[in-house]
């Protein structure tokens, strides 16, 4: 009725039944990709990364920018975990998938620093597995054109080349090797230790 109305109207004035305010919600301090993309490369040139890395960041920004023209003035926050795999997409080898998740990850952590966004939604992203690549065996004829051309280039390597060829030693083990590790007499060489845990002979 109106005498109620008026009573809880005046009960109001007195602060005895004030309605519950309503809790503001926090403001998000966010910014434009555009933006963004902007003060991640001043900051890379900042912490001064190499020439080719920064022409890497500045291609990968590139290409974020591009996959969001079709929004109006998109904001990092507004950035998904589904956004993040539909972009990562484009990339089937998974060496380059990699490369750009990786570049993704580092973007966003930037941003996550500025407190442009709540997450890195990319590190929730796993890495694709790389097949390892099988090792090139030489044959008789392209060893024999190997031996060939050190002689004729590089005949003061030919030591070298035949430890490595023949002996199946590796770089670091053939530089690290003295007189003593061979005994031409008996015709073996010693390695010493480095990844193995006993010499090899």
């Amino acid at each position: 009725s109106i005498c109620d109305a008026l009573n809880h109207y005046e009960a109001f004035l007195a602060g005895d039944d004030a309605p519950p305010v309503a809790k503001a919600r926090p403001k998000v301090n966010s910014t434009t990709f555009q933006a963004a993309c902007g003060d991640f490369i001043k900051d890379r040139k900042r912490i001064e990364v190499a020439p080719n890395t920064l022409k890497g960041y500045e291609q990968f920004t590139n290409l974020v920018l591009r996959y969001l023209e079709p929004r109006e003035k998109p904001r990092v926050n507004e950035f998904t975990i589904k956004d993040a795999k539909d972009f990562l997409s484009r990339w089937e080898n998974p060496t380059s998938y990699n490369g750009k998740l990786v570049m993704l990850r580092t973007f966003l952590g930037f941003c996550k620093k500025q407190d442009w966004v709540a997450s890195n939604v990319a590190e929730k992203i796993d890495k694709k597995k790389v097949a390892g690549k099988r090792p090139f065996i030489f044959g008789i004829k392209s060893t024999s054109k190997l031996i060939a051309a050190v002689l004729e280039m590089r005949p003061e390597a030919i030591a070298y080349y035949s430890l490595a060829i023949f002996a199946g030693i590796r770089d670091g083990e053939i530089k690290r090797m003295t007189w003593a590790n061979i005994n031409l007499a008996e015709g073996y060489i010693t390695v010493d230790k480095a990844k193995t845990k006993n010499p090899r002979v």
